[in-house]
């Protein structure tokens, strides 16, 4: 390829990079590209130059578009991430001051030099082919463009082209969760939210601008805020994967266009929250606080009743089992800690029986860690049931009340039944959010018709209808003057009703037992 300027410079282009031949000094300067620096040319292949109405001097290569600064000669690139169809360029012609077209391998494409954005035409558009030749190009004296390709040429006048000028709405249509794909409901659309646990942090998200003239050539551009820098160019895929994010707060931002460049710049916006781990948490590091604490107390108080070499056995038994306790809690938080809280109430039921000439208040507390370790035991049970991703069905929910029930209720004169509870169950899910409350709201209310109602038969009744879920507990006991939950226990499971979105209410009335009864919207 060989370019005269209107300079006086003789431009050549080979298969070896692009050489300068001065008109008034008859030497020569030769331009290459170099790996390792991004400025040079992109590629050595020159196969079209072209020289607009500014002086600016444009290069096709089979790696892309190049602008060549001439005072420090250095190249801008330009290719397929900023927007072109094809990083081959056969021809180059300026349609009009700031307006380029170029023939590449892949398509037909016009590009805006001061908006940087390039509009791309293809075979369904009229083209003979999406494949041109090289140095096959040239614009008439009436302005007409002609392109030479594989199976013939185009010819065409720019100013005739019709452009679509409407701007496309754009929409997030899918939220992809570890290739599980969740489609947004109405709500959660209006919501425009999405919170995600630490290990749910490798997701995808599909988009589409809803101009559907030729939809395939509708282009795209998206951001993160929080981990991308900048806009990322997308071109025709509608598509973004984002793997091993770091708990925290999160907005992405797609914008598209339509089939001939205009664009929706405000586009769709999700707001993204990765929640952190729970051992992260400032509640998990208190629990483990206090562990480590009542470790430490009840190793003392065994301590002071034993011999000096006991003494100094056990401070070291302390030394090793608390260092154990620490690094055990922070990676491996399992039933083993319920053992543990077990074994601390039994010790200190020793200390107690064994300790003589004791004062009350010295008993007292000996009696509250007893009972703290035995509710703590039961809380930290149910926490890690919770967080089991194996037990994350109805079914299973179902079957823990159950068993819980069977065991509260038993030896007390109350017969406690459960209905509609089958395998069916196992196909609904629950997250661990649900499962918690539905779990905590029932055992305080088993809980509390064993303290307080007198009766002799309680129920616990589920069924699923028409993806709404309904949970139920009867019992035939005396029951109470007051429909609304006035009392903290009441109030605390309707708190906890709320935060599942969920519908609670309370009946009774006195000498007819009360219900509970709790109905949620599943997903």
């Amino acid at each position: 390829t060989i370019f005269d300027d209107s300079f006086g410079d003789l431009w050549v282009g080979t298969y070896g990079g692009l050489s300068k031949l001065d008109g008034a000094t008859n030497h020569f300067t030769t331009y290459s590209h170099n790996p390792s620096d991004p400025k040079t040319l992109s590629n050595n292949y020159v196969l079209s130059m072209s020289e607009d109405s500014a002086g600016r001097l444009w290069i096709g290569t089979g790696g892309g578009l190049n602008l060549l600064d001439k005072a420090n000669g250095t190249f801008t690139t330009f290719n397929e991430r900023n927007g072109l169809p094809n990083g081959v360029i056969n021809g180059i012609i300026e349609e009009k001051k700031g307006v380029l077209w170029l023939s590449t391998n892949r398509g037909l494409s016009r590009f805006d030099v001061g908006k940087k954005s390039f509009m791309n035409y293809y075979r369904v558009d009229g083209l003979q082919s999406n494949m041109f030749v090289a140095g096959s190009y040239v614009k008439t004296r009436n302005g007409e463009l002609l392109f030479g390709g594989i199976n013939g040429f185009n010819a065409f006048f720019p100013e005739s082209l019709n452009t679509n000028r409407f701007v496309p709405p754009v929409a997030i249509t899918s939220f992809m969760l570890f290739d599980d794909s969740k489609t947004f409901s109405q709500e959660f659309a209006y919501a425009n939210t999405v919170e995600l646990q630490y290990k749910e942090n490798f997701f995808a998200l599909s988009f589409a601008a809803l101009d559907f003239t030729r939809p395939t050539k509708n282009q795209y551009a998206y951001k993160l805020e929080g981990f991308d820098d900048n806009w990322i160019a997308a071109g025709a895929e509608r598509f973004a994967r984002y793997t091993n994010l770091d708990p925290g707060q999160y907005v992405f931002r797609v914008k598209g266009s339509n089939n001939d460049g205009v664009w929706n710049d405000i586009g769709a916006t999700l707001y993204i929250t990765v929640h952190p781990p729970f051992w992260k948490t400032l509640w998990f590091r208190l629990l483990v606080g206090c562990l480590i604490m009542a470790s430490v107390v009840l190793l003392y108080r065994r301590g002071v009743q034993m011999r000096v070499k006991q003494s100094i056995e056990m401070e070291r038994i302390r030394r090793t089992e608390a260092e154990r306790v620490r690094k055990k809690a922070a990676i491996d938080f399992h039933d083993e800690l319920g053992h543990r809280l077990t074994k601390i109430g039994l010790f200190t039921e020793i200390v107690k029986r064994k300790l003589t000439n004791v004062s009350p208040e010295i008993m007292k507390y000996l009696d509250k860690i007893i009972a703290d370790s035995q509710n703590l035991t039961n809380d930290t049970r149910d926490f890690i049931w919770t967080l089991d991703p194996d037990k994350d069905s109805l079914f299973d929910v179902a079957i823990h009340l159950k068993e819980f029930g069977e065991e509260l209720f038993d030896r007390t004169g109350v017969s406690f039944t459960t209905r509609g509870i089958s395998e069916d169950l196992l196909a609904t899910k629950l997250s661990m959010e649900t499962r918690r409350h539905l779990t905590l709201i029932f055992k305080e209310g088993m809980n509390n018709i064993l303290k307080h109602s007198g009766c002799k038969n309680v129920t616990l009744f589920v069924v699923v209808e028409n993806r709404s879920l309904h949970l139920s507990l009867s019992d035939d006991g005396k029951g109470y003057a007051h429909t609304k939950a006035s009392g903290y226990g009441l109030k605390n499971m309707q708190q906890r009703a709320d935060k599942i979105q969920s519908t609670i209410r309370f009946d009774s009335q006195p000498g007819k037992g009360s219900s509970i009864d709790l109905t949620t919207q599943l997903l």
